[in-house]
């Protein structure tokens, strides 16, 4: 078996772990052949090292493995697993600008982590008390966390850890409502309690600005411009007040049913209210209450705005969803061919594409302007669980209740690659660059993977943000490495492409030889690479 072969089975040694079955090559990916001179590795050399000749040919058979990466298709190594917490994680969430996550765990505690190295920023204590939820504020320098059954929300500063400030809210033995949230201008801070009140605090200060007046309040939003909160009373109505002070601007009363949800659309200018009542779920004209229309015909199970507000998408009872004109109410499309009901269903990113999941084992991809069925994923489980587009809509991932994520081809229904090893796997979601994914386990530990890029394609882009301001000599440039992230960031990726990759340290010095022009960084980065393995 030839050198490349060998380096390819390395690279995709986690792919084939991961799967029930294995898969065949990608289309367009060519199986390695044999036809090249096979050399001894290390471990196999009696004599502990290789003859010149040979580590000259394996490092240029190494080149052009390397540089087939992406023809060998490998996709999804796991980056790393971020290992610290005493008890199940439940909860995981990037930063904005995906350069820390944020992890909540059964333990009572809740912890920040460093995106590139996996290593622990800093431990949230909540006193335990249980950590109901999180949420970054919008600029990602603080994040907002609630805890136990009475409503308490503490606000933390995400470079040191450190405790901000601490909002007391509910009076009452209730559970708290709506999650407590910024705006969106990061200026407020909003919470809610059933049966009692919405307040309105000032982010920087912790001052409270407002209390609205009591009320059974189910949960409570900002529009899009932070000026107005939206509070929904399911046996009453939606009101709108001013954020700024106060004032009760409108009362969208239906006429009739439980009211199970309210919300903006996109700009702000309308308000969606799904009823319990058949035919009873109607459109509103946020600044003056006027009722638009109804969305008649159905009982629906969800609903939500297209991401230009143009159209509205509701799931129904009747196995399909459809598609509705956001300015007339009229129905522009049935989407209909689930054998089950449908669970749920979202637009992709640029409002062109529908995907729907049944309550069993099958999502269908849509087409919004026709209807037509793009292609159905359909997996050997009984029970598909949750489905999510990656933030340019190129990726679709898929859960099931075999505790594996896939990764699908949103343009062609290709499998592209499975996530497996995990025990009771949880939420899963995309870093915002789409790069990577976060997944969380019953086994304790949060795991970072990469998606249609390789490790190695990781490697390349951590070197080209490095050769613009490296030294020029290659001791000062492990200096430089170890007085910023850049050390921990390579040592992570280093172990993804020897453990997770299979990478030899030949590969990932010829690696290094092949993007990086500089020679100092390049013997630096090959000492950390020697250490390593």
């Amino acid at each position: 078996m030839s050198i490349i072969k060998l380096i390819s089975l390395g690279l995709v040694v986690l792919t084939i772990a991961s799967c029930s079955q294995n898969n065949p090559p990608p289309d367009g990916a060519a199986e390695p052949t044999d036809s090249a001179q096979t050399y001894p590795t290390e471990t196999q050399s009696p004599q502990g090292s290789l003859p010149d000749d040979a580590v000259a040919k394996d490092a240029e058979a190494a080149r052009a493995a390397v540089a087939d990466a992406k023809a060998m298709r490998l996709r999804a190594n796991l980056y790393t697993s971020l290992r610290g917490h005493k008890d199940v994680v439940y909860s995981a969430a990037f930063s904005p600008d995906g350069k820390k996550i944020f992890t909540r765990s059964s333990d009572h505690t809740s912890k920040l982590w460093n995106a590139k190295t996996g290593e622990i920023l800093s431990t949230l204590q909540h006193r335990g008390e249980f950590v109901r939820s999180a949420a970054f504020s919008p600029d990602g320098k603080k994040i907002l966390t609630s805890f136990g059954l009475f409503g308490g929300a503490k606000l933390w500063n995400t470079e040191t850890g450190e405790l901000l400030l601490t909002l007391e809210h509910c009076e009452s033995d209730y559970f708290s409502g709506e999650h407590p949230a910024f705006s969106p201008d990061g200026k407020k801070i909003l919470t809610s309690c059933l049966e009692d009140t919405a307040k309105l605090w000032n982010a920087e200060t912790g001052e409270l600005l407002l209390t609205l007046p009591r009320s059974f309040f189910r949960s409570a939003s900002f529009s899009p411009d932070s000026k107005t909160i939206l509070t929904m009373s399911p046996h009453e109505a939606a009101t709108l007040w001013n954020a700024e002070t106060g004032e009760l601007l409108l009362t969208l009363q239906q006429a009739r049913g439980f009211l199970r949800s309210a919300s903006f659309s996109p700009d702000g200018k309308k308000v969606l209210m799904i009823s319990s009542i058949l035919s009873n779920d109607t459109v509103w004209n946020a600044k003056t209450g006027e009722l638009l229309f109804s969305l008649g015909g159905a009982d629906f199970l969800s609903e939500c705005f297209s991401p230009d507000g143009m159209k509205i998408l509701t799931v129904s009872k009747d196995l399909t969803a459809k598609l509705w004109n956001s300015e007339t109410g009229e129905l522009l499309l049935t989407l209909q061919g689930h054998t089950h009901s449908v669970k749920s269903a979202a637009f992709s990113p640029d409002g062109k594409k529908i995907l729907t999941i049944s309550w069993y084992n099958t999502a269908k991809l849509w087409d919004a302007e026709t209807a037509a069925v793009v292609f159905t994923l359909k997996e050997d489980v009984p029970y598909m669980s949750s489905t999510l587009f990656s933030p340019d809509g190129k990726i679709i991932l898929t859960t099931s209740d075999d505790d594996i994520a896939r990764l699908w081809n949103a343009e062609n229904g290709e499998l592209l690659s499975t996530l497996s090893g995990q025990k009771t796997l949880g939420q899963t979601s995309f870093s915002p660059d789409g790069k990577k994914i976060l997944t969380t386990s019953g086994d304790r530990t949060a795991k970072i993977w990469s998606t249609t890029d390789s490790v190695a394609d990781l490697a390349i882009d951590f070197m080209k943000r490095l050769d613009a301001d490296a030294p020029e000599d290659a001791d000062a440039a492990i200096l430089w490495l170890a007085e910023s992230d850049h050390m921990a960031e390579w040592k992570t990726i280093i172990t993804a492409m020897k453990d997770n990759a299979g990478l030899s340290k030949e590969a990932v010095h010829a690696l290094v030889d092949k993007e990086l022009p500089t020679v100092a960084l390049q013997d630096a980065l090959k000492r950390v690479v020697d250490t390593s393995y």
